[in-house]
């Protein structure tokens, strides 16, 4: 039976989605990944195949929750 909150699940779906050319659906994903807990940030920001959805609407609110995490 599959985790219906496993944030890498929703990461892993963000990255077919890219490469899917589904940039909004990519985000979303990413944002519910971060949402239920993901915080590997800098995965997402060199994952080659999440590299097209920077300058996308949505996508610097993904980072937001880094920044309130860091000390």
């Amino acid at each position: 039976m599959a985790d219906e909150k496993n944030p890498e699940q929703r990461f892993f779906e963000a990255v077919l989605k890219a490469r899917q050319g589904n940039s909004s659906a990519a985000i979303t994903l990413l944002t519910e990944a971060v949402q239920f807990g993901f915080d590997d940030f800098s995965r997402i920001e060199n994952h080659p195949d999440l590299q097209n959805l920077r300058g996308k609407e949505g996508y610097p609110e993904i980072f937001a929750t880094q920044k309130i995490l860091q000390p």
